[in-house]
């Protein structure tokens, strides 16, 4: 990405430094407009809401809290409830979303259920894929 400083992340979000400093802190969530920019980016939304999961979902940062060089096999079933969830919350929120908008969310809350499932957890938590779609929607 080549970014080296805080100036240069915040300057290329469109943010001031203060503002950055504190998404970077924890003490505060990103906007939907800026967690876009974060995805375009290459960022792993499950990483920038939460700290956990890799950094970057393209591979550019191999600092992470479960890095794993070998990727799994696709899992359809899982693909398909995480397709299944958004379909029905932008109905039920008349909203839409362009297809490449729609992929790269579906593909972000597969990860989540990828990741929710390796702790143990309900493959996907339909609560937790709302407050997602409400910030990136």
């Amino acid at each position: 990405m080549g970014v080296t400083s805080a100036r240069e992340m915040s300057v290329r979000l469109g943010l001031g430094p203060n503002t950055w400093r504190q998404l970077e802190d924890g003490r505060n969530l990103p906007s939907s407009e800026t967690l876009q920019k974060l995805l375009d980016l290459g960022f792993n939304a499950n990483w920038v809401l939460s700290g956990q999961g890799p950094i970057r979902l393209d591979g550019a940062d191999e600092r992470s809290s479960n890095a794993n060089p070998a990727q799994p096999p696709l899992n359809a079933r899982v693909l398909a409830q995480a397709l299944a969830l958004v379909e029905e919350w932008l109905t039920a929120n008349k909203r839409m979303m362009r297809a490449d908008k729609k992929a790269a969310v579906v593909a972000q809350i597969y990860e989540f259920a990828l990741e929710d499932a390796s702790l143990g957890k309900e493959p996907i938590d339909s609560h937790r894929v709302a407050q997602f779609l409400r910030l990136v929607a």
